[in-house]
């Protein structure tokens, strides 16, 4: 799997993690565990991205095309002090 798949997968979890947050169907979805797991795999994904493009711009425009709109405000939290990105 390449980079970016990787980066993927880590993004469309940890957003799918916070989707449940969001609407919880379990009693884990309500604890702290799950919701520090679901942004830690969000900074995780933040993290690798600035390793490959450590540029704002082009961070921002990773977000923008692999991220649906909806939770710009989640990954604007999420990745606030990773290189120059702050919410």
């Amino acid at each position: 799997m390449s980079e970016i798949e990787t980066i993927k997968k880590m993004l469309a979890e940890g957003l799918a993690m916070i989707h449940n947050i969001d609407n919880p169907t379990t009693e884990e979805h309500k604890t702290m565990d799950y919701i520090n797991s679901a942004n830690a795999k969000l900074r995780k994904a933040g993290q690798m991205v600035h390793i490959l493009t450590p540029d704002l711009e082009d961070m921002i425009q990773f977000v923008h095309e692999y991220v649906p709109e909806q939770y710009y405000g989640i990954m604007n939290h999420a990745w606030s002090g990773i290189g120059h990105w702050q919410s």
